[in-house]
């Protein structure tokens, strides 16, 4: 299971008062700063979902055009990061929103107000903070050897998604799941969606909580302790 201290690690921005105080409030009027606050927590609750800015706007209490200019600042702040669809459509109507993740896992779960690793076990966000890590890893370590993330995430109008599309040298098709059991239905949609693909480029990855990594059936299980090192970042650096 996932080390307290990966998930749970301090964030610079801890203090969330103080962030708002310092960088924030010449970019909104001053008057809003408490609603900004709320706007944040109100992303937390978003984070690994496809963006609504009409919900989060009803949620806030404030207007659509207002979200996305308070997003913008978030983004710019290295607070959210944004995975766009894929522009390969394999024939079928994509949806075009993209999907919402926090950067820092800690101060995810600082607004979650998840603070152990008991309390994520037990929280129904488990699986939209565990897929926020693996994403935000992912990104981490690219921007650390200096690429450009490349990553995006497949969704037809249907419903069928696969988590991550990574464009890299050999592309990657990955899902992140939050249970610790290699069980075959976790490679479900990537099967389908390697067989959409068609093409022997294109390799299956899924991200979970097991202690293990193997692969099976052609698909690789990527256990936890090997995020930051597995064949996939390995591929990364070529």
């Amino acid at each position: 299971m996932i080390r307290k201290n990966i998930l749970f690690r301090k964030t610079g921005l801890k203090d969330i008062d103080t962030y708002i105080s310092r960088d924030v409030e010449e970019l909104i009027n001053p008057s809003n700063a408490q609603v900004f606050k709320k706007f944040i927590q109100i992303c937390a609750l978003h984070s690994g979902q496809m963006l609504s800015m009409d919900s989060i706007a009803r949620d806030v209490g404030i207007s659509a055009p207002t979200i996305k200019s308070w997003l913008s600042i978030l983004a710019r702040s290295y607070i959210i990061h944004f995975l766009e669809p894929d522009s390969n459509n394999l024939g079928r109507a994509l949806v075009k929103s993209p999907k919402l993740y926090f950067v820092d896992t800690g101060l995810l779960c600082h607004l979650l107000r998840i603070e152990s690793k008991e309390e994520l076990l037990l929280s129904e966000k488990k699986g939209a903070v565990v897929e926020t890590f693996a994403v935000s890893e992912l990104l981490k370590q690219r921007t650390n050897a200096g690429r450009k993330g490349n990553l995006t995430f497949f969704r037809d109008r249907t419903g069928f998604e696969v988590d991550t599309i990574a464009d890299w040298k050999h592309p990657f098709a990955i899902e992140i799941k939050s249970t610790s059991e290699s069980e075959a239905k976790a490679s479900r949609n990537l099967r389908r969606y390697l067989e959409l693909k068609n093409d022997n480029d294109t390799k299956g990855a899924v991200f979970y909580l097991g202690d293990l990594s193997m692969n099976v059936n052609g698909i690789d299980y990527v256990g936890w302790r090997d995020w930051g090192r597995c064949r996939l970042l390995d591929a990364m650096k070529q």
